[in-house]
């Protein structure tokens, strides 16, 4: 007998403010915790908003596979990670 595991996922995708965390929230579906260079404004929290790196740190992890989907928007980077799905 096989049994295969099933990962399901669900994309918000949307702009800022279109209310996608807001989505999820009331979904009560846990939030996946991604990764920036960008630095961290007043209220956010590292590993809690999100993972914030160098660019070294960023383009160290993407070429070594280890990004499930990436982009650069307004000279930041911006991924998830593929073992933050796991």
């Amino acid at each position: 007998m096989v049994f295969l595991d099933v990962l399901k996922v669900i994309v918000f995708q949307g702009p800022s403010g279109a209310g996608k965390t807001t989505l999820q929230k009331n979904l009560g579906i846990p939030k996946i915790v991604t990764w920036t260079t960008r630095s961290p404004r007043v209220d956010e929290r590292d590993g809690i908003d999100y993972h914030f790196v160098d660019i070294q740190t960023f383009q160290h992890m993407r070429d070594n596979d280890r990004m499930l989907e990436f982009t650069e928007y307004k000279s930041n980077f911006y991924g998830t990670t593929l073992d933050s799905i796991a």
